[in-house]
């Protein structure tokens, strides 16, 4: 894997892949939030990073909180700026364990309520009437 770490005022690299999956499953959190733009309470990333492995902190939507259930149950939710520094700092400081949150979110994603591409691709295919087979 690519060395990924910045010195002060270097510009990130961009990662695909493998090291994408890398770099979020090694950092201590994410920082998801919804598109407003799209009118959304959530994003493709609020499922993509639970199930590279990251540890969330989520923008508190009635979206994630469908998806992710209760505060602790797998994420940290923030509405403002100073909530988000405040559940950022339970993690780095170690109030809360990261990689508990995130082992629960990427069950509760993956196995519990199934939004894997796989299983998106089985719901379409079932919809158009082809078969398909199980796991």
């Amino acid at each position: 894997m690519r060395d990924l770490r910045l010195e002060a005022g270097q510009l990130p690299c961009i990662v695909y892949g493998r090291d994408l999956r890398l770099a979020v499953s090694l950092a201590t959190c994410q920082v998801c939030m919804g598109r407003r733009a799209n009118r959304d309470g959530h994003a493709m990333r609020s499922l993509e990073f639970p199930a590279m492995g990251g540890c969330l902190v989520t923008e508190d939507t009635l979206e994630h909180r469908d998806l992710f259930g209760s505060e602790g149950e797998g994420t940290l939710y923030w509405k403002t700026p100073e909530e988000l520094v405040e559940q950022v700092g339970k993690i780095v400081r170690e109030e809360v364990d990261p990689r508990t949150l995130a082992e629960k979110l990427h069950q509760r994603i993956t196995r519990e309520q199934r939004h894997r591409y796989t299983d998106r691709l089985r719901q379409i295919a079932a919809w158009s009437g082809l078969e398909t087979t199980s796991e």
